[in-house]
């Protein structure tokens, strides 16, 4: 941040001994205005990855009092040689950093800063294909060895062998708390081989708005990321449609 100029100010007394009988005070200056800042994001793309794009996120269910999850996309950065975008997870005891590489073949995730520890994944797992070929029945699968690295240096690195397969199930019209929005229900199905355990779950991605329900139930309720277009033909949620 920029040095704020120094003022010298002079006594009142010596005002006050310069001041003839009778003359009237000079009124006080306003303050000057100062210089200020502030980014704005760029409109989202069809993966939105623009610095300063936000989303809020509750878990379904809950109720829209309670402190929401925030996604933020912090911008860009540089790993090993490579541009890669940071976004963030926070909310309650929740706190991850994201690193994705964004380019013509899709998007993929390079690694996360958890608490405590780290997880990089060795190639990158591609968590969603080329820009325009989202449509259901696409699917794109992978392999990779997720690297865990403890804060503490006292625990041992792990290391554990991933398959991974991303499927799109369907396109339909979703209800949330941020409006109605076409969505591609995407299903997640990974296995490690290192501890022989298996997972599956959805996300609902809209193309220019982004995930409007991530992995572990949790839906939209807001963000700037909805942009003004995808508004226009969007049903905001009110009493009179049940949301």
């Amino acid at each position: 941040m920029p040095n704020r100029p120094f003022t010298r100010t002079l006594l009142i007394l010596l005002f006050a001994a310069m001041l003839a009988p009778g003359c009237a005070p000079t009124a006080a200056k306003p303050p000057a205005p100062r210089a200020a800042a502030a980014l704005e994001p760029d409109p989202p793309s069809y993966y939105p990855h623009q610095t300063g794009l936000a989303w809020t996120y509750l878990a379904e269910g809950e109720s829209v009092l309670t402190p929401p999850y925030t996604l933020t996309v912090l911008g860009p950065t540089v790993m090993a040689g490579e541009r890669v975008v940071l976004t963030r997870l926070r909310g309650r005891a929740v706190d991850i950093t994201y690193y994705h590489r964004h380019d013509d073949s899709g998007v993929h995730l390079l690694r996360e800063d958890r608490a405590g520890y780290t997880i990089t994944y060795t190639p990158p797992i591609q968590e969603l294909p080329a820009e325009g070929t989202l449509a259901p029945g696409a699917a794109w699968e992978g392999q990779t060895v997720a690297t865990i690295t403890h804060d503490d240096p006292k625990q041992a690195t792990e290391r554990h062998n991933i398959t991974y397969r991303y499927t799109v199930l369907e396109h339909r019209a979703a209800q949330l708390p941020a409006g109605r929005f076409d969505t591609y229900t995407i299903e997640l199905q990974a296995s490690d081989a290192t501890n022989r355990t298996d997972t599956r779950q959805h996300a609902w991605f809209t193309p220019y708005v982004g995930y409007v329900r991530l992995r572990g139930d949790l839906i939209l309720t807001g963000g700037n990321a909805i942009t003004d277009a995808h508004a226009a033909n969007t049903t905001r949620c009110s009493p009179d449609n049940g949301c």
